[in-house]
């Protein structure tokens, strides 16, 4: 796994998506930009596991955030700053609509998997 951004226990994501030369990206369903003011903060637990090793992370986000805000979210915090395919799945296996607001498919105890290439991430909200 990179580790470029991944290196240090606090990411700081503001200076990150800075550095990437982005903002955050979020829009309404009518693509107005959404407020900056988060509704509600989901705290995930967020998982890879492989033979060779585990990594962990524990993270903030906005409910409001689109699953495809959250994958970039999800690049910088486990330093998978790559191209490569990515998609979100629900805990049958059906793929989620990247438009789709993380709080709409997670809650307290929910999990979804993140599949970035070959690489498993299983993230558990818990708050």
């Amino acid at each position: 796994m990179p580790s470029n951004l991944a290196h240090d226990n606090v990411i700081s994501l503001a200076s990150a998506r800075a550095q990437r030369g982005g903002h955050d990206g979020r829009k309404n369903q009518d693509s107005t930009p959404a407020p900056d003011t988060p509704q509600h903060t989901l705290l995930l637990h967020a998982s890879n596991i492989q033979a060779s090793q585990e990594v962990h992370r524990q993270l903030g986000i906005d409910a409001s955030m689109p699953l495809s805000e959250l994958h970039r979210v999800l690049d910088v915090v486990f330093g998978t700053s790559h191209q490569s395919p990515w998609f979100f799945t629900d805990a049958h296996g059906h793929k989620l609509d990247p438009t789709t607001c993380a709080g709409h498919v997670l809650g307290t105890d929910d999990t979804i998997l993140y599949v970035w290439g070959l690489w498993h991430f299983e993230l558990h909200c818990f708050d």
